[in-house]
């Protein structure tokens, strides 16, 4: 039977009110409350910028990471109100009718709801469930559209219309009662408040089981009050493009009043170029691509700019949500190169420009670059780059690209092998130190210490320990037991293993 997996859904459509629980206990996780960690904590540095580097737990044969630690975790559409069902139920119907199907029935099952949809002979099972980017049939904004069975001819014309139908229409939202999941050994909680954005990174991964997943303020409010009791004091904002979203001053002045010391937003700075709110995102799109183990599935990302005369412009909403820190995704130093990256040819100079003028800004601001096949070569001049603009970038953090996502879906061109990227990175790191800009490697995100010892200069964090974890989608290979450098590493990506094989050697000194 083919039938596509995927984790459980996103947030959209308001459910029924829970039933009282009381005061919400948020769960301990393995590996994550680990008694007597006092060590000093490093400094607000959150590299994972591009959806590369999230840390939830894996769903059950996927492989990939599930929204497990998202937002309300997993719901079921059982908890639709009325109202939000009967509106999927005339969704459905319309979109079936113009294909010539006729919609026989509307059920729930779990965290999908199931169609049962006839032309004449011809009857196909489909199922709608808020997207997480797992195998499926089609995507369209935050829904996933797939079927059971076999398609008979014909039917794909049915699906897509499903997923045209659904293209702008909500998902739904869990309860706000769930864990909230802090990043890894740190006092900091990351907030995705938004999944839509004006770009679509060839590594991206924010659709793919992103914690902390809060689209609305309320929810976001909820997130940020259970880690403070949980000790956290360092909040990022992420997406998505943040600054599309407009109620993030609101949330900053909440996050202060509840005692967060820090607050970083992440940001393309697409929304911040010259053209401002007239750079609005490209129409929307749809890239094949195939899923290992699933029949060809289709990408859509849908963008909401901004709305209305009235609406602050971007500058306002980030003058006004005030950051400590933020941090600039750009991943090359021409349209061509960004163009090649974020696959929006008609937005990479407002990209550029926007980096350059957020730089020019009062604000602190470190430059994140996620290292692909498409941006390798690129890394000496985006380094010059930077060291010529007025006001330089407080760090520069480097990541290599994670086997997941849509790198994943995309590995063959997108994912390089760490031997043919780490003098790259290594090089590119050498100059930004001589040029007077700190540089980083991702601790997650990075290419192993063993590929190549002379990056441990650069191992993140550099001056500072904090315990070092194992995730789920990494592993350590037996022979690394007596390496020196473990207590400092991460592991490597399973996925990476799967794809080129086994680079790892032992290194001979210890860590610091």
């Amino acid at each position: 039977m083919r039938d596509g997996i995927e984790p459980p859904v996103r947030p959209g459509l308001a459910l029924l009110p829970p039933a009282p629980q009381g005061r919400c206990q948020p769960a301990r996780r393995p590996g994550r409350d680990r008694p007597g960690n006092h060590r000093r904590r490093p400094p607000l540095r959150s590299f994972r910028r591009g959806g590369q580097g999230r840390r939830a737990g894996r769903g059950p044969g996927t492989g990939d990471r599930t929204a497990a630690g998202a937002l309300g975790g997993r719901v079921s559409p059982a908890n639709l109100a009325p109202e939000a069902l009967a509106e999927l139920r005339s969704l459905a119907r319309n979109a079936a009718r113009s294909t010539g199907f006729e919609l026989d029935s509307i059920d729930v099952e779990g965290d999908r709801v199931l169609l049962s949809l006839r032309k004449g002979t011809v009857s196909v099972a489909a199922w709608l469930r808020a997207s997480t980017g797992e195998a499926c049939f089609a995507r369209a904004g935050a829904w996933s559209v797939g079927y059971r069975g076999d398609l008979p001819p014909g039917a794909d014309e049915l699906l897509r219309a499903l997923a045209s139908a659904l293209e702008h229409h909500p998902a739904p939202r869990p309860d706000c009662s769930a864990d909230v999941a802090l990043v890894y050994g740190t006092d900091q909680l990351e907030i995705r408040v938004t999944l839509a954005c004006n770009e679509h990174c060839v590594f991206c991964n924010s659709w793919f089981g992103a914690s902390n997943l809060a689209t609305d303020l309320p929810s976001a409010v909820l997130l940020a009050s259970q880690a403070r009791t949980r000790g956290a004091r360092k909040l990022v904002i992420s997406g998505g493009e943040p600054l599309l979203v407009r109620w993030l001053p609101e949330l900053a002045r909440e996050a202060r009043r509840m005692g967060f010391s820090h607050i970083c937003l992440q940001t393309n700075a697409v929304l911040l170029s010259r053209r401002g709110r007239q750079a609005q995102p490209a129409p929307i799109t749809s890239q094949t691509h195939r899923t290992p183990g699933a029949s060809e599935a289709t990408q859509s990302v849908s963008s909401h700019p901004f709305q209305g005369s009235s609406s602050p412009t971007p500058w306002d909403l980030l003058r006004a949500t005030a950051p400590d820190e933020v941090l600039v995704s750009a991943h090359g130093s021409t349209a061509k190169v960004l163009a090649s990256v974020t696959r929006r040819p008609k937005l990479a100079t407002d990209h550029l420009d926007g980096m350059k003028r957020l730089l020019a800004s009062d604000f602190q601001v470190v430059v994140n670059f996620v290292v692909c096949r498409q941006n390798l070569a690129d890394l000496p001049r985006f380094v010059r780059m930077l060291a010529r603009q007025p006001r330089r970038p407080s760090l520069l953090a480097l990541s290599f690209v994670a086997p997941m996502g849509l790198a994943w879906d995309n590995r063959h061109d997108t994912i390089p092998r760490y031997a043919e990227a780490a003098p790259a990175v290594l090089s590119a790191l050498r100059l930004s130190r001589s040029l007077g800009i700190p540089g980083v490697l991702s601790e997650y995100c990075a290419i192993p210490t063993c590929v190549l010892p002379d990056l441990r200069e650069f191992a993140d964090p550099a001056d500072e320990l904090r315990p070092i974890h194992v995730p789920p989608d990494k592993t350590l290979l037996p022979r690394c037991e007596p390496c020196p450098w473990k207590p400092r590493c991460s592991g490597v990506f399973r996925r990476y293993l799967e794809m080129y094989g086994d680079e790892i050697q032992l290194l001979d000194t210890p860590c610091p």
